[in-house]
């Protein structure tokens, strides 16, 4: 008995999963070391969201960095969107908005971070002088 060939695997006829966008590719790692109890916590809420935990954290972190005024806007897979308005930009064309948003992330801020004690660059406080 005679096999029947098998057609050649090509681009249309690779099998399995299609290739994804190399453009919303996430090539970068980033590993925490976590409480257990922390991790159950955030598999619960991931799957509230009917989401992958690390999807989940990824989500969580790019909703924060977006309401920091001073970062650049970024689309739904954290790559920065290059025909947005720089912060700079955005501070030029309202500067009272900008101002609003710096002081809504100032309160956020303060409320993840409470006890880190603001570092001011070399050379902004008096003290620095005497040295």
């Amino acid at each position: 008995m005679v096999k029947k060939a098998t057609p050649k695997k090509t681009e249309k006829n690779l099998g399995g999963r299609p290739p994804a966008d190399p453009d919303t590719l996430r090539s970068e790692r980033l590993v925490l070391r976590v409480h257990p109890d922390l991790m159950a916590i955030l598999t619960e809420r991931a799957d509230e969201q009917r989401m992958t935990r690390s999807r989940f954290v990824e989500e969580i972190l790019l909703g924060v960095l977006a309401l920091d005024p001073r970062n650049p806007r970024f689309d739904k897979h954290g790559r920065i969107n290059p025909q947005a308005k720089t912060a700079a930009q955005r501070q030029l064309t309202n500067p009272i908005a900008y101002l609003n948003q710096i002081a809504a992330y100032s309160g956020l801020n303060a409320s993840i971070f409470p006890q880190v004690p603001q570092r001011m660059p070399p050379g902004w406080t008096p003290d620095d002088d005497d040295k």
